[in-house]
Protein backbone atom coordinates (compact mmCIF):
# COMPACT_ATOMS: atom_id res chain seq x y z
CA UNK A 1 0.00 0.00 0.00
CA UNK A 2 2.85 2.38 0.84
CA UNK A 3 4.51 1.74 -2.53
CA UNK A 4 1.24 2.36 -4.38
CA UNK A 5 0.68 5.58 -2.45
CA UNK A 6 4.22 6.76 -3.28
CA UNK A 7 3.65 5.93 -6.96
CA UNK A 8 0.35 7.85 -7.01
CA UNK A 9 2.08 10.89 -5.45
CA UNK A 10 4.87 10.68 -8.01
CA UNK A 11 2.34 10.56 -10.87
CA UNK A 12 0.29 13.52 -9.64
CA UNK A 13 1.96 15.64 -6.99
CA UNK A 14 -0.51 16.60 -4.22
CA UNK A 15 0.79 20.19 -4.37
CA UNK A 16 -1.13 20.61 -7.61
CA UNK A 17 -4.43 19.91 -5.86
CA UNK A 18 -3.63 21.97 -2.78
CA UNK A 19 -1.81 24.94 -4.30
CA UNK A 20 -2.68 24.95 -8.00
CA UNK A 21 -0.22 24.80 -10.89
CA UNK A 22 1.49 28.18 -10.59
CA UNK A 23 2.01 27.99 -6.83
CA UNK A 24 3.19 24.37 -7.06
CA UNK A 25 5.73 25.37 -9.70
CA UNK A 26 6.92 28.32 -7.61
CA UNK A 27 7.34 26.03 -4.60
CA UNK A 28 9.26 23.43 -6.63
CA UNK A 29 11.55 26.06 -8.15
CA UNK A 30 12.24 27.60 -4.73
CA UNK A 31 13.20 24.18 -3.36
CA UNK A 32 15.52 23.52 -6.31
CA UNK A 33 17.20 26.91 -5.88
CA UNK A 34 17.58 26.37 -2.14
CA UNK A 35 19.05 22.86 -2.54
CA UNK A 36 21.53 23.31 -5.31
CA UNK A 37 22.11 26.92 -6.09
CA UNK A 38 20.61 26.85 -9.60
CA UNK A 39 18.62 30.06 -9.86
CA UNK A 40 15.14 29.59 -11.34
CA UNK A 41 13.20 32.63 -12.57
CA UNK A 42 9.48 31.94 -13.10
CA UNK A 43 7.05 34.15 -14.98
CA UNK A 44 3.42 33.29 -15.57
CA UNK A 45 0.68 35.16 -17.37
CA UNK A 46 -2.32 32.91 -16.81
CA UNK A 47 -3.94 35.41 -14.47
CA UNK A 48 -7.12 33.93 -13.00
CA UNK A 49 -7.36 31.27 -15.67
CA UNK A 50 -6.79 27.64 -14.63
CA UNK A 51 -5.94 24.50 -16.59
CA UNK A 52 -7.46 21.05 -16.13
CA UNK A 53 -5.92 18.59 -13.68
CA UNK A 54 -4.42 16.47 -16.48
CA UNK A 55 -2.89 19.51 -18.17
CA UNK A 56 -1.52 20.81 -14.87
CA UNK A 57 0.14 17.44 -14.28
CA UNK A 58 1.70 17.45 -17.75
CA UNK A 59 3.00 21.02 -17.41
CA UNK A 60 4.38 20.35 -13.92
CA UNK A 61 6.11 17.12 -14.97
CA UNK A 62 7.62 18.69 -18.10
CA UNK A 63 8.95 21.61 -16.05
CA UNK A 64 10.32 19.19 -13.46
CA UNK A 65 12.04 16.98 -16.06
CA UNK A 66 13.46 19.90 -18.06
CA UNK A 67 14.82 21.48 -14.87
CA UNK A 68 16.36 18.19 -13.74
CA UNK A 69 18.00 17.75 -17.15
CA UNK A 70 19.30 21.34 -17.13
CA UNK A 71 20.96 20.86 -13.75
CA UNK A 72 22.13 17.26 -14.06
CA UNK A 73 23.30 17.15 -17.67
CA UNK A 74 23.71 20.80 -18.62
CA UNK A 75 25.17 22.05 -15.33
CA UNK A 76 22.96 25.12 -15.64
CA UNK A 77 23.26 27.87 -13.06
CA UNK A 78 20.24 29.84 -14.33
CA UNK A 79 16.89 28.63 -15.66
CA UNK A 80 14.06 30.80 -16.94
CA UNK A 81 10.54 29.36 -16.99
CA UNK A 82 7.56 31.04 -18.63
CA UNK A 83 3.97 29.80 -18.47
CA UNK A 84 1.50 31.65 -20.66
CA UNK A 85 -1.81 31.33 -22.46
CA UNK A 86 -3.14 32.77 -25.67
CA UNK A 87 -6.54 32.35 -27.24
CA UNK A 88 -5.42 29.10 -28.84
CA UNK A 89 -2.87 27.48 -26.51
CA UNK A 90 -1.15 27.18 -23.18
CA UNK A 91 2.62 27.41 -23.46
CA UNK A 92 5.50 26.43 -21.22
CA UNK A 93 9.05 27.50 -22.08
CA UNK A 94 12.10 26.44 -20.09
CA UNK A 95 15.42 28.03 -21.09
CA UNK A 96 18.70 27.30 -19.31
CA UNK A 97 22.27 28.56 -19.54
CA UNK A 98 23.81 25.09 -19.36
CA UNK A 99 26.47 23.68 -21.64
CA UNK A 100 23.96 22.54 -24.28
CA UNK A 101 24.36 19.54 -26.52
CA UNK A 102 24.41 18.58 -30.17
CA UNK A 103 20.88 17.40 -31.01
CA UNK A 104 21.90 15.05 -33.82
CA UNK A 105 24.53 13.32 -31.65
CA UNK A 106 22.04 13.06 -28.81
CA UNK A 107 19.39 11.45 -31.03
CA UNK A 108 21.87 8.70 -31.92
CA UNK A 109 21.98 7.59 -28.25
CA UNK A 110 18.48 6.24 -27.67
CA UNK A 111 19.13 5.43 -24.01
CA UNK A 112 19.86 9.07 -23.20
CA UNK A 113 16.55 10.25 -24.66
CA UNK A 114 14.10 8.75 -22.15
CA UNK A 115 13.27 12.05 -20.41
CA UNK A 116 12.91 13.88 -23.72
CA UNK A 117 10.70 11.11 -25.10
CA UNK A 118 8.46 11.20 -22.03
CA UNK A 119 8.06 14.99 -22.28
CA UNK A 120 7.25 14.71 -25.99
CA UNK A 121 4.70 11.94 -25.38
CA UNK A 122 3.02 13.81 -22.52
CA UNK A 123 2.50 16.84 -24.77
CA UNK A 124 1.26 14.67 -27.66
CA UNK A 125 -1.20 12.88 -25.35
CA UNK A 126 -3.36 16.04 -25.29
CA UNK A 127 -2.71 17.11 -28.90
CA UNK A 128 0.21 19.38 -28.04
CA UNK A 129 3.73 19.86 -29.32
CA UNK A 130 7.17 19.56 -27.78
CA UNK A 131 10.21 21.27 -29.26
CA UNK A 132 13.82 21.34 -28.17
CA UNK A 133 16.50 23.78 -29.24
CA UNK A 134 20.10 23.29 -28.19
CA UNK A 135 23.64 23.13 -29.44
CA UNK A 136 27.00 22.50 -27.92
CA UNK A 137 27.95 25.55 -25.85
CA UNK A 138 24.60 27.34 -26.21
CA UNK A 139 21.43 27.72 -24.16
CA UNK A 140 18.91 24.88 -24.25
CA UNK A 141 15.22 25.70 -24.66
CA UNK A 142 12.31 23.32 -24.15
CA UNK A 143 8.88 24.42 -25.39
CA UNK A 144 5.54 22.73 -24.85
CA UNK A 145 2.38 24.03 -26.50
CA UNK A 146 -1.01 22.55 -25.60
CA UNK A 147 -4.13 23.55 -27.53
CA UNK A 148 -6.83 25.31 -25.50
CA UNK A 149 -9.54 22.98 -26.78
CA UNK A 150 -7.71 19.98 -25.30
CA UNK A 151 -6.21 21.48 -22.15
CA UNK A 152 -9.33 22.58 -20.33
CA UNK A 153 -8.34 26.22 -19.77
CA UNK A 154 -11.04 28.07 -17.87
CA UNK A 155 -11.49 31.10 -15.64
CA UNK A 156 -11.16 30.51 -11.93
CA UNK A 157 -14.36 30.67 -9.92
Amino acid sequence: VARLKKLAIELRPPELDVLGLCAALRQHFAQVTERGGTRVHFRETLGRRRVSEDTATILFRVAQEALTNAITHGHATRVEVALSASEKEVGLTIRNNGKGFNLSEHRARAASQMGLRVMREMAASVGGTFTLDSGRGKDTTVRVRLPIADCGLRNAD
